[in-house]
């Protein structure tokens, strides 16, 4: 079987998004590729395109007059707001205190 999965590089290990019809214990050759920046946005518009042509969603469209936010300050929001970490471990914080 060849086939083509994405994965993320967190703390030492690649963790797959998506699983593998494999039997445990199977052994397998891995290639590791960085993806383009963004690579992984087209996936998503190029899904959101399929589940409009078939009829599933609609375009999302913007209120009129929204004003844009720039990149830059969408950083330095989240910059401010991320004081507790990643949202999963803020998560298991909260249960081992319970």
């Amino acid at each position: 079987m060849n086939t083509i999965v994405t994965a993320v590089y967190e703390r030492g290990v690649l963790r797959l998004l998506q699983p593998l019809p494999l039997p445990e214990h199977t052994c397998v050759r891995i290639q590791v590729l960085e993806t383009e920046e963004g690579e992984e946005m087209n996936e998503v518009r190029r899904a959101e395109a399929v589940l409009i042509a078939a009829g599933l969603i609609k375009p999302l469209t913007p209120p009129p007059n929204l004003p844009q936010v720039s990149e830059k300050r969408l950083a330095e929001v989240a910059d401010r707001y991320a004081v507790g970490g990643p949202l999963s471990e803020v998560i298991i914080a909260e249960r081992d205190g319970r």
